[in-house]
């Protein structure tokens, strides 16, 4: 199974913007049409769980966790330079779903 969540960010920030829609795609890789991710099964069962998962154990305890005090400043530094890059890009696609 493969999961993907689109989400608007709020600017200059790693949180994404609740206030606007979440575009869901959930493909199982065990079928023809999910291997070619033909088939978006977002609504089952299993994307459900796979969504929870994500949103409510991954995201809060593991990819939000603080890092380490020595690698803070990079940390935030590369947050401001990917954000620069999206405000100097002429790229529609990440413009519009950087800034929401």
């Amino acid at each position: 199974m493969q999961s993907h969540f689109y989400h608007h960010w709020k600017q200059n920030t790693t949180d994404w913007n609740v206030d606007l829609p979440a575009e869901r795609e959930y493909y199982n890789y065990g079928t023809e049409l999910g291997k070619m991710e033909r088939q978006n099964s977002a609504g089952t069962q299993a994307a459900q769980n796979a969504e929870n998962f994500l949103f409510s154990t991954a995201i809060p305890q593991q990819l939000k966790r603080p890092l380490p005090t020595k690698y803070q400043a990079a940390q935030q530094r590369s947050l401001q330079e990917y954000w620069n890059y999206v405000k100097s890009t002429d790229a529609k696609a990440i413009a519009s779903t950087a800034f929401a």
